[in-house]
């Protein structure tokens, strides 16, 4: 079942060194669900969570290469309900200021 993932980010704390930042997500490439975790480093390197979130963001992006962008309910219902009319999908343009 493959879906978008945001995955987890917790602190560890160690008995002997520094804690460290843990990344945990779920693997779905062999079919069945496993569970995957990466330390991000430790606490002296990333202070606070903004830190280590902004460490998360590169493998956040490869865990979901294959699964694209989320998409909320609107989003599905709007674009469902203008098929159904039979009407074309607005693209989304960038404003021309003329």
């Amino acid at each position: 079942m493959n879906r978008f993932q945001q995955g987890s980010l917790f602190k560890v704390k160690r008995k002997r060194c520094a804690g460290v930042w843990v990344f945990r997500w779920y693997d779905y490439t062999t079919g069945r669900r496993i569970y995957k975790k990466q330390i991000i480093g430790t606490t002296g390197q990333l202070r606070s969570r903004r830190d280590a979130e902004k460490a998360v963001v590169a493998l956040r992006g490869l865990i979901n290469v294959d699964v694209g962008t989320p998409q909320t309910v609107c989003d599905r219902t709007t674009s469902a309900a203008i098929q159904a009319a039979g009407l074309p999908i607005p693209v989304n343009r960038p404003c021309a200021m003329t």
